[in-house]
């Protein structure tokens, strides 16, 4: 695979995975208010609201899993999201890199 193909798999990858991270923090800050939103519905409905909650969140973090990974070797990246190589391959991911 050519660098500029891993640069460009690589930008999409990483801003897919912002989204990602952003809407988990959102959700999962936005469960404690929504929580006591449930309270004021009928019993069955507070259940089912909170586990389709959690369910997305649980979504989120395999989709996670699976986007973040090194467009050279797939393997996957790791916590860090400020990277310029790929600690398993070195593959270059960013064409310039502050990091």
């Amino acid at each position: 695979m050519q660098d500029s193909e891993i640069y460009a798999i690589f930008a999409k990858r990483k801003k897919r995975q912002n989204w990602i991270t952003t809407i988990m923090v959102v959700m999962i800050i936005g469960m404690v208010p929504f929580r006591s939103f449930t309270a004021s519905l009928p019993n069955p409905y507070q259940n089912i609201l909170v586990w389709v909650g959690i369910l997305f969140i649980i979504a989120l973090i395999v989709l996670s899993f699976i986007n973040w990974r090194c467009p050279s070797c797939e393997r996957w990246l790791g916590r860090e999201t400020k990277m310029a190589y790929c600690q398993h391959c070195g593959a270059k991911l960013l064409e310039y890199s502050d990091y």
